[in-house]
């Protein structure tokens, strides 16, 4: 888990102990049927979500070779998207 998703879950204790609730039960839905949820559409094509508490959103990425979830960010609708539209970005432009 790199840096950034260690923030987000931070952010979600601040957010009340029901969101962070919710985070962990579809955490665990994640990790029991990762394909279940939808897909993202470009910039972000390739990724997942999941919704939880309303606004919120896990994004994440299946490595099925390694039959892992790579978890990329976690936060409100609007922001979540915003923040990995701009790195995925940086990653884009960087050569």
């Amino acid at each position: 888990m790199d840096d950034l998703v260690r923030q987000d879950i931070k952010l979600l204790r601040q957010a009340g102990k029901t969101v962070l609730e919710d985070f962990f039960q579809r955490i665990e839905h994640l990790k029991n049927k990762p394909k279940s949820f939808k897909s993202l559409q470009p910039p972000l094509k390739g990724f997942r979500k999941v919704k939880f508490s309303k606004q919120y959103r896990i994004v994440y990425s299946l490595d099925e070779a390694q039959r892992q979830v790579l978890i990329l960010g976690v936060g409100t609708r609007q922001e979540i998207y915003e923040r990995l539209a701009v790195r995925s970005e940086q990653k884009i432009s960087t050569p």
